[in-house]
């Protein structure tokens, strides 16, 4: 099994580890602190990776079908 990390959870950069209240009380959002994957950033690297990996499959299962038709 291969695991895709294109799925993996937002990337926090340096907060990562950080308790969410400290970095709230310092920035007042997840989002504005720096060096964190934006949202739109984390949304189009899993829905790229999600595409991906539906394309492979889908070419696999017809490759199948025609195989045994």
């Amino acid at each position: 099994m291969t695991v895709d990390e294109r799925l993996n959870d937002r990337d926090y950069g340096p907060w990562t580890g950080h308790p969410r209240a400290e970095v709230l009380q310092r920035f007042r959002s997840i989002d504005a602190a720096p060096g964190v994957e934006t949202s739109a950033e984390a949304r189009f690297r899993a829905r790229t990776a999600f595409l991906d990996i539906v394309a492979e499959y889908c070419l696999v299962l017809l490759g199948a079908i025609y195989r045994f038709r």
